[in-house]
């Protein structure tokens, strides 16, 4: 089994995922007090990707099992929201609410963002999303290919001799081509080389990573500098 057959196996079905995102609270990062809009705005954004991240898989597995220029619209939809709130936090928002805490700013710059290809590009497909127009996702789909085999014996052949005869058999009626969506990809292209990528990224595998870099940096920030 390929990583691509793995993935597809790992989405949810589509009422499973709609309950966690109607019913599990745990999904979302908790709140760190009854204001955070206005006591902690960097965890209320931080809990606002992960809404976005959430919806975005529900979207993403809507359009591999339903693939339609609507679902795939409806993704992108999403995929701008949660674009637009993961870079806000490290270009606007962290620095907002911390900034001006002793220590801060060389933390942040030790933290060397910038070497990182992945979270560069996260701005480039932001201010495509967001300024620009959508990044090109392309649609890996794949038809299974099935063949069918009879063994003949060539003349000669002393089996033909021992061997039951082959029944006749007429050919297989041709089967209506199914055609299998497996993953979005963001497929690999000059400019993502020259940041240093080296292959097609897999749409929500790559949010999901750069979701977790940012949940780190969040509390680990507020580890070091507290929410107030």
């Amino acid at each position: 089994m390929d990583e691509r057959e793995k993935r597809t196996l790992e989405t949810y079905p589509l009422e499973e995922l709609l309950a966690r995102l109607n019913g599990n609270k745990e999904e979302i990062p908790p709140a760190s007090g009854a204001r955070d809009w206005i006591d902690n705005p960097t965890r209320f954004k931080l809990r606002e990707v992960k809404h976005y991240l959430n919806i975005s898989h529900y979207e993403y597995t809507k359009y591999i099992n339903f693939t339609t220029n609507e679902n795939h619209d409806t993704l992108l939809f999403t995929l701008s929201a949660f674009l637009s709130s993961i870079r806000s936090i490290t270009g606007n928002y962290m620095d907002s609410q911390y900034g001006d805490k002793p220590g801060y700013k060389e933390w942040y710059k030790q933290q060397n963002l910038g070497s990182d290809p992945e979270t560069v590009f996260l701005n480039k497909v932001r201010v495509d999303f967001v300024h620009l127009k959508p990044r090109v996702i392309a649609t890996d789909r794949r038809a299974p290919i099935q063949a069918t085999m009879r063994l003949v014996y060539s003349k000669g052949d002393p089996r033909n001799e021992t061997e039951s005869p082959l029944p006749e058999t007429l050919p297989p009626e041709p089967e209506p081509l199914q055609i299998t969506t497996y993953d979005v990809i963001f497929p690999l292209d000059e400019e993502m080389a020259k940041l240093g990528l080296q292959e097609d990224l897999s749409v929500m595998e790559y949010c999901d990573r750069q979701y977790k870099k940012i949940e780190n940096l969040v509390y680990n920030c507020e580890k070091l500098f507290g929410a107030n």
